[in-house]
Order: C-alpha cells, then structure tokens, then sequence
C-alpha cells in the first residue's frame, strides 16, 4: 500500500476508497482515526492539514488495508517526540501480529525497534544485527 496522500480528498476519503466495498468501513477507518488523533480532521481535505497530520495519514493509508508488508520511509520523520513514539510502538504491534514492516530511518531509536537492522554506508552494507528469540524445545 503507498503510504502517501491524495492532498485534493478528505482524510476520510483517503482511508475509504483502500477498504471499499468491504462491508463495514467506519469500523475499520474511525478506531484508526481515533488511535491517530485524526478524528477530529477526517472531513477536512489532507492538504489542509499540518505537515504532520499528513504525515499521519499517509501512516493510516500504509495500515488501513492490513496489509502484509509496510514500507515506510522516515515513518516519523514530521512528528513530534510523543507520536512518533505511539507510531513506533503501533508498527511494533502490527509487526507482533504478522506485518512485515520495511523502514529507512536515520533515528537510532527507532531503528531499536526492529527484529533487524541492516546499516548502509555509501550503498554498501557495513553492518546487521538480529534480535535471537529463544526458540522453547528447539
């Protein structure tokens, strides 16, 4: 799912038209809205909002449709400390429950909350790191 924005439609036309037809949109778009702190803006056209509202909702285009994989680029690049934290701990979350989640980050701290890191200098790979889970009567 591209993670970008169509700045011309609403915020809720932004999430709507990724999960149309299936049956119950609101209660797949208005809990999202909510966690996000966009309800109050889901009727507002997205080149309206602040850079990181919009930011926000290219996060909700990227997750509305539950999709397997997420690429995300500096995912909390335009937020403050506090959301950034929160979209942090909701990708942590979806990846938990089988989303694979693909990040470019320059922030060491959110770097730490993957299962691998893979560090590049120059387009070369100089180092990788994976989280060893303990695998109980392996």
């Amino acid at each position: 799912v591209y993670m970008g924005r169509l700045d011309r439609y609403s915020v809720w036309k932004n999430l709507h038209n990724l999960v149309w037809p299936r049956q119950d949109t609101k209660a797949e778009i208005l809990p999202l809205l909510d966690e996000l702190g966009l309800a109050s803006s889901a009727f507002k056209r997205v080149g309206e909002l602040s850079g990181g509202q919009q930011q926000l909702v290219g996060i909700a285009r990227a997750v509305v449709a539950s999709p397997r994989i997420i690429l995300a680029d500096e995912p909390t690049g335009n937020l403050h400390s506090a959301q950034g934290k929160e979209i942090m701990d909701m990708f942590k979350r979806l990846n938990e429950e089988g989303t694979t989640i693909v990040q470019v980050t320059h922030s060491e701290t959110n770097a730490a909350y993957g299962n691998r890191i893979v560090r590049l200098e120059d387009g070369w790979i100089v180092n990788e790191e994976q989280e060893q889970k303990s695998r109980a009567g392996i």
